[in-house]
């Protein structure tokens, strides 16, 4: 394993992490260190705050792209466990000579399983269009659409102060029913729009968000059809890369489709320049920058 301080830092998500895992060292937090007969992983428990020691490992078996695991709950990767695992080896700590974890066998099992199918998906060349199915896809996101625009039209008309507890219930039910028509995105900002008065107390602040908002969903609605009526008259028609219409619409780009369009390159080198995460209610999960 070639494992140097400038390759922790290079891996590291920001300064802190490197701080906080060279700190793990010095306080002797980890409690068992190991190494694997073939000399490819590390592992170790390292005490954490809970109960229970945190189980982290660096996986070197390929030595490009290792790969870290943690069971504590950060949102950083690699986090400070698996960065104070790097700082202990290259500090002369004793690493014990182990077996490899069943877990990391297994894990490396399904990463090979993946790459091989990966392999074998470009091999045979980008699938072929479903022309039937991709024409239903679409034909219910103009439908959603068209609910949506319904939705804010209603909105307006009677005015951001009748909403209420009993009128924000009834939108929930039909955030839900976004979902049956393929946007995620106007479900998230439709949720989002509704978050703003279940929880807001400054009515100032949430009707100038509120309409913010309105803006955003109706732009949605206007734009979305046009795109979309423009793809299920030609359902071979490229998705839209010089805006960002069919990701605001909750399209998800796929590796194949992004190697179709030329869009991807190899051996490129990235630098991060801030870490960022938080909670996204209305996605209903995190979300890192």
């Amino acid at each position: 394993m070639k494992i140097t301080e400038e390759f922790i830092n290079s891996i590291a998500p920001n300064q802190n992490a490197v701080t906080n895992g060279l700190g793990l060292v010095k306080k002797n937090s980890f409690a068992k260190l190991n190494i694997s007969n073939d000399e490819t992983v590390l592992f170790g428990e390292c005490k954490g705050s809970g109960a229970s020691n945190y189980i982290t490992s660096a996986d070197f078996i390929n030595q490009d792209t290792p790969v870290f695991r943690c069971t504590c709950p950060s949102r950083q990767f690699p986090c400070k466990h698996s960065i104070g695992l790097l700082f202990a080896y290259i500090n002369g700590k004793k690493f014990e000579a182990a077996e490899i974890p069943a877990d990391i066998l297994e894990k490396r099992e399904k990463i090979e399983q993946r790459e091989e199918k990966k392999k074998a998906e470009g091999e045979k060349g980008p699938k072929k269009i479903n022309k039937s199915a991709l024409k239903k896809k679409i034909a219910a996101q103009i439908e959603g659409l068209e609910l949506l625009e319904k939705i804010v039209g209603n909105f307006v008309q009677a005015g951001l102060g009748t909403i209420n507890a009993k009128t924000i219930q009834i939108m929930n039910e039909q955030v839900k029913q976004l979902g049956n028509y393929y946007l995620s995105g106007p479900q998230t900002v439709l949720k989002d729009f509704l978050l703003l008065f279940e929880h807001g107390n400054d009515r100032e602040e949430i009707y100038s968000q509120a309409v913010d908002l309105l803006i955003m969903m109706n732009s949605l609605c206007r734009r979305g059809k046009e795109y979309l009526n423009k793809r299920i008259e030609d359902p071979e028609l490229e998705s839209e890369q010089d805006s960002m219409i069919a990701e605001l619409l909750g399209h998800a780009w796929q590796l194949s489709e992004l190697k179709t369009l030329g869009r991807v390159q190899n051996d490129v080198g990235l630098i991060q320049l801030c870490f960022n995460c938080f909670a996204s209610e209305g996605r209903n999960e995190y979300v890192d920058y």
